[in-house]
Order: structure tokens, then sequence, then C-alpha cells
């Protein structure tokens, strides 16, 4: 089950650590709480979600990485989205 597998990271995550603070086991679960609730890739959304999520993301201290670390976001230029579309040399 999820719960289990949960609790399972949680515990090789101090057996990892060898005596992990409060601070960090608090942040390791909550790193995989947030996982579990992420929205997963080839998940479908509607224009609302999207929007919604966007503007949650937006709100956070930092919306431009996931709790891991990974990018949240990507930026490119009107050249890169040209070079995406095959439309360069206009």
């Amino acid at each position: 089950s999820e719960a289990e597998n949960s609790i399972r990271q949680i515990l090789e995550f101090i057996q990892n650590m060898h005596n992990p603070t409060a601070q960090e086991l608090r942040h390791n679960c909550l790193q995989i709480a947030a996982c579990r609730a992420a929205i997963k890739a080839g998940e479908s959304l509607n224009m609302r979600q999207m929007q919604a999520l966007i503007n949650e993301l937006c709100n956070t201290n930092l919306p431009y990485t996931c709790p891991h670390g990974r990018p949240a976001m990507i930026r490119f230029s009107s050249h890169d989205l040209d070079k995406m579309f095959k439309r360069t040399g206009f």
C-alpha cells in the first residue's frame, strides 16, 4: 500500500541518517508526503486545474524546484520555441 511504502521510506531515511534531528525527520516526511500528493506524469488536467496549479506554485517560497531539487519550471526564449517548431530563418 501507499502508506506502507511511505513508512518504509521514512524508516530507510532514519537508518541511513543515523540519528537524524527532529527537523531533518520532519523535512523528510514532508518530502515524502509532497511526492505522494503530486500530480504524476501523464495525468490529465483541465484548464482550470492547470491554472490553479500554476497559481499555487507561484505563491510558494521555492517555485522553481520540487522538494527533491528537480526543476518545476523552465524558461525558454521565443527563439527556442521557433527552433522546437522548426520555424527558424524567418
